[in-house]
């Protein structure tokens, strides 16, 4: 399910092509997504996904404690852009480094290599003034607004 909607995202970015320039700034993050939840930063209410419901409605409040658990910390999480370099902060979690565009399978993908020796494809899309950024490999999405 969660491809589904990876992919209903971004069909409709599929023929605007992004530039580094157009991923310039800091960004805040106001929505997180699992293949399970979808948590809502500034509220930290979930949404338990088709996906998750599928788990069984015993599952569901389940599901939802486990994301909101980290409402709180995500409200200070965001995502820095300058040049071709990298940051993103979530709570305790850092990642940094140079990045280039690519496009791979038909996604606009930032090929990151990371300060802590990793390396990372992540699709990207900006659409109503919103960028997504979802993790290939372990679905999870990020979805920020930038800061004045």
């Amino acid at each position: 399910m969660l491809t589904i909607i990876t992919c209903m995202i971004f069909m409709t970015a599929w023929a605007q092509k992004f530039t580094e320039k157009d991923l310039q700034g800091k960004w805040k993050l106001v929505t997180y997504s699992t293949v399970n939840a979808s948590l809502d930063i500034a509220t930290g209410k979930a949404t338990v996904t088709e996906t998750g419901k599928s788990l069984g409605s015993a599952m569901e409040p389940r599901i939802k404690a486990d994301i909101e658990v980290y409402a709180e910390n995500l409200k200070i999480a965001y995502l820095e852009i300058e040049g071709n370099n990298f940051m993103q902060v979530l709570f305790d979690i850092v990642k940094a480094g140079p990045f280039t565009i690519k496009d791979k399978d038909n996604y606009q993908v930032l090929d990151a290599k990371f300060d802590d020796g990793t390396k990372g494809l992540i699709a990207f899309t900006i659409k109503d003034e919103k960028l997504y950024l979802t993790y290939m490999g372990n679905g999870k999405t990020y979805i920020y607004e930038r800061q004045n």
